[in-house]
């Protein structure tokens, strides 16, 4: 699960989960094999710090990775804030591993979006000497930060006087700004509509163990007290969105009251296996009286297990902030588990 990767039982895998004025521009200088331009829009997300390390899973396949690089002058194999729940206040790491196949400069764009709105566009161009790279970027989450999906946009791409036109390598991914939680992960958690008088709407969501190591087989189980419609979306440690619920084996995203459900169920015949890398997954599950669909998939056409969102991950966490907000507090649940991953 960075998505979780699936494994099934028949050794078969599968994947499980206009902007504001510029106000501000800092370039800074840090010697000649690197040059920096970090814009933010609004002033609100301010400036962080980069770190590159060489990837230690250098040359290695990134199974399920796709880019829109036209050639593989650079890859770029996962993109991926480093804790996907955070507060307000709190600090985000960004995470991009890349492959450069020769020397070359290599221009670093992040995107962070809201509803569509351009927060932070932050930009660099730094000189490659080749291999694979991990480039992390570490920006401030402002103390008035909106509770809700954010989108991360991460594009690589060479530049220079040898380099032609293309489609740059370009992933997406999401975390969430949670004002209500203190954070930390917690093997049970429920949300409830607020309202008087009638009774709330509740989603209780946990899974088998707190801690995990990579490889390990992961099950998730949830239930809530009204019959209801559950979304279940998962952004593992490498960045992917994968919806867990519905899916393949489910039969549609209603649920009935008082009845516990699990992922996979006993009769599924596939498993969560936790690929990693190590760090921490997020587990979101939105309940709602009325139902709510994000991802339409034909599965028995498709034959996949799960719904990806890592190629629309903008569009989709405007889509399920949208209905959050529309829907009234009485009518919806919200819950949310963090899993750690060691090697």
């Amino acid at each position: 699960m960075s998505v979780p990767r699936v494994a099934s039982r028949c050794e078969r895998r599968a994947l499980p989960v206009a902007a504001a004025a510029v106000l501000a521009v800092l370039t800074l200088s840090l010697g000649p094999s690197l040059r920096e331009t970090v814009a933010l829009a609004d002033g609100a997300w301010q400036a962080g710090q980069y770190r590159d390390t060489s990837d230690p899973g250098g040359g290695r396949p990134h199974p399920g990775v796709t880019t829109r690089a036209p050639t593989n002058q650079v890859a770029l194999a996962e993109t991926a804030v480093q804790r996907p729940r955070l507060q307000p206040g709190e600090a985000a790491t960004l995470r991009a591993v890349y492959d450069v196949a020769q020397p070359t400069e290599v221009r670093e764009t992040r995107v962070i979006r809201y509803d569509g709105l351009v927060l932070a566009r932050i930009e660099r161009v730094v000189a490659r000497s080749g291999g694979s790279v991990r480039s992390e970027y570490r920006v401030n989450v402002p103390r008035d930060a909106a509770e809700g999906w954010y989108a991360v946009t991460t594009t690589v791409e060479p530049v220079g006087a040898g380099t032609r036109g293309g489609t740059p390598a370009q992933k997406e991914t999401g975390f969430y700004v949670d004002r209500k939680s203190a954070g930390g992960g917690s093997a049970t958690s429920a949300g409830s509509g607020e309202t008087a008088g009638d009774a709330s709407i509740t989603v209780k969501l946990w899974a088998n163990q707190p801690r995990y190591r990579v490889g390990d087989r992961l099950t998730l189980s949830f239930e809530a007290n009204q019959d209801a419609f559950l979304t279940i979306v998962n952004v593992g440690t490498s960045g992917e969105v994968t919806i867990l619920f519905p899916n393949r084996f489910s039969g549609g995203h209603g649920v009935k009251a008082g009845r516990t459900y699990r992922i996979p169920d006993a009769g599924d015949s596939y498993e969560l296996v936790l690929k990693g890398p190590p760090g921490t997954e997020l587990v979101y599950a939105l309940l709602t009286l009325k139902p709510v669909i994000f991802l339409p998939t034909d599965f028995p056409s498709t034959g996949a297990v799960f719904n990806s969102a890592s190629e629309r991950v903008a569009s989709f966490t405007r889509d399920i902030n949208v209905a959050a907000k529309s829907i009234p507090l009485r009518e919806q649940a919200k819950a949310m588990i963090e899993l750690e991953v060691a090697r």
